[in-house]
């Protein structure tokens, strides 16, 4: 107890005093949003790839109109995408993040993961992962969930439904 007090009293003081933390050399900065996966050192780091909403249709596109690699996942709730806007396209898959992480859904074989969540689970050599949720912050969550399970092709859509829709919401 007194350890803190002492040193509450010297931060405190530092403060007063005008003294403050070193600066961070440049070249020590984490710069990217890249995230390294634990493993040996020539493990290669993988980043998240963030886009909007013009790119985000030219993967939705390219879903409805050819069979591509891409597995494009809204990470809301069943409940949250019937009362609010429905979801982008029929070819979206719904993977609520609650789900997605207590379950350990990455982590699961095939055969569990479609029975539990009625779609193919994305292969980490051939599928591009895309998440989405209401405006980017959850699918965010996933993306990262998803790259410590070993994914490497991963893509986090910031906008969400909101921008997706513009506000609109579709009972469905």
């Amino acid at each position: 107890m007194y350890t803190f007090i002492i040193l509450l009293v010297i931060s405190l003081i530092g403060i007063t005093c005008g003294f403050t933390a070193p600066k961070i050399p440049t070249q020590y900065r984490r710069t990217t949003s890249t995230s390294r996966i634990f493993g040996s050192d020539d493990d290669q780091t993988s980043a998240i790839t963030q886009i909007n909403k013009d790119e985000m249709e030219d993967i939705i596109s390219n879903l409805e109109n050819s069979d591509t690699n891409y597995v494009v996942i809204d990470v809301r709730g069943q409940d949250e995408i019937m009362m609010g806007t429905g979801l982008m396209s029929e070819k979206v898959n719904v993977l609520p993040l609650p789900e997605l992480s207590m379950m350990g859904a990455f982590d699961m074989d095939e055969q569990s993961f479609e029975g539990q969540f009625n779609f193919p689970k994305p292969s980490m050599e051939d599928d591009t992962l895309v998440f989405t949720c209401k405006m980017g912050g959850r699918s965010q969550q996933a993306a990262q969930i998803s790259q410590q399970s070993g994914y490497k092709k991963i893509i986090n859509y910031t906008g969400g439904a909101d921008d997706w829709f513009g506000g609109e919401f579709v009972y469905t």
